[in-house]
């Protein structure tokens, strides 16, 4: 195959991961994360403290964003979520959320703005749920799918999240597929990575384009987390991604850390 003419590369297939902790980080004091309370419910809504810390629980709603992860609860009642756009490229699975990250995120950006649970950084937005990784990883396959889904479906006002990366370093086909929606006009947010090391030597987030931003993580007392990559270039920005709560599958919630929160 590396012989046509036709083909430009030939790799083997990767597993990449998702970027968080569900247990507490040593240089911290914050409370033990417990991955079994997933399924309580808050009876009022709370203002996580990332969401003040970044000017968050805006007027969400008419805006989209398409969340490439480990898909959505697409019945979560603090949720508004497109359905119809949603796809899994996870054979034998839809695009509903059976491990709880992809909810996470989505809850971040846009939980509603209502009286229970949390609420998002643009309340009541609607997601799209890209399911590209399981419990076990993400199959470089799915997850470039994925990405081509959302380069020729996301609208150029739309934003991507993507809290994936190569924990081994660069990977230069994921680094291409990332910079090729960003060609295409689509703004994609990009996690540091969880090492605690230059961000310049992971792949993705060591990608610069006017269309992808890279985030690193610090903590409620604004001190960088130590399992955060770090460096400028790539990162434009550090966010809240330490005991962050937001929602779960199941119609839950749950508090969890790392560059993907």
């Amino acid at each position: 195959m590396k012989n046509d003419p036709r083909i430009k590369s030939v790799t083997p297939n990767a597993l990449f991961e998702l970027a968080y902790h569900t247990n507490v980080v040593p240089s911290f004091t914050f409370s033990k994360i417990d991955i079994d309370k997933s399924s309580f419910l808050l009876n009022s809504q709370t203002v996580p403290w990332g969401i003040t810390r970044v000017g968050g629980a805006q007027n969400g709603v008419g805006k989209k964003a398409w969340i490439i992860d480990t898909g959505i609860d697409l019945n979560h009642p603090d949720l508004n979520v497109d359905v119809a756009n949603s796809v899994s490229f996870i054979a034998t699975e839809s695009a509903d959320d059976q491990h709880g990250h992809g909810t996470h995120v989505a809850g971040i950006i846009a939980t509603k703005n209502n009286t229970r649970n949390v609420v998002g950084v643009a309340a009541g937005a609607t997601v799209v749920a890209i399911k590209v990784c399981t419990s076990a990883g993400c199959p470089s396959p799915a997850l470039f799918n994925g990405i081509d889904y959302v380069s020729n479906k996301a609208a150029p006002q739309d934003i991507v999240n993507m809290s994936i990366w190569n924990t081994q370093g660069v990977d230069n086909d994921f680094d291409n597929a990332v910079l090729s929606a960003a060609n295409n006009g689509v703004r994609l947010a990009l996690i540091a990575g969880n090492a605690g090391a230059n961000a310049n030597n992971y792949s993705p987030g060591r990608t610069n384009h006017a269309n992808i931003w890279t985030v690193s993580a610090f903590n409620d007392q604004d001190v960088f987390a130590s399992f955060s990559n770090y460096g400028n270039p790539p990162i434009e920005y550090g966010g809240p991604g330490v005991d962050v709560p937001s929602l779960w599958k199941n119609g839950g919630t749950n508090t969890i850390s790392g560059t993907s929160m």
